[in-house]
């Protein structure tokens, strides 16, 4: 039994071939979910630096309005972040992550 499994340790590994296959449904409105979830994270994370650097230069009442303001971006920043890592989690559960997940074309 031992030498089997020895044996099978020492088998190179074979990835499947995926030459020709696409995303299931479900699997490309989770793709689309994220890509939105990435383009909203993206745009979140340059409103948290140029209210950063706007913040660098403000003084007294303005700061405090910036703070705020950069407070509440960088929630929402948080927030997008969360739905792109649910996303991921539900396009791997989907089964995109892998050759097993595709099914083949239709000619």
């Amino acid at each position: 039994m031992i030498a089997r499994w020895t044996w099978l340790l020492r088998q190179p590994y074979r990835k499947p071939e995926c030459t020709r296959w696409v995303l299931s449904a479900e699997a490309k409105q989770i793709q689309a979910r994220l890509q939105n979830a990435e383009k909203s994270l993206d745009g979140d994370n340059a409103r948290v630096a140029q209210l950063t650097a706007a913040l660098a230069k403000a003084t007294g009442a303005k700061q405090d309005s910036l703070d705020d303001q950069l407070a509440q971006a960088k929630v929402q920043a948080e927030l997008d972040q969360d739905e792109v890592d649910n996303a991921k989690q539900e396009l791997t559960r989907a089964g995109a992550a892998d050759c097993n997940a595709y099914r083949y074309a239709s000619e």
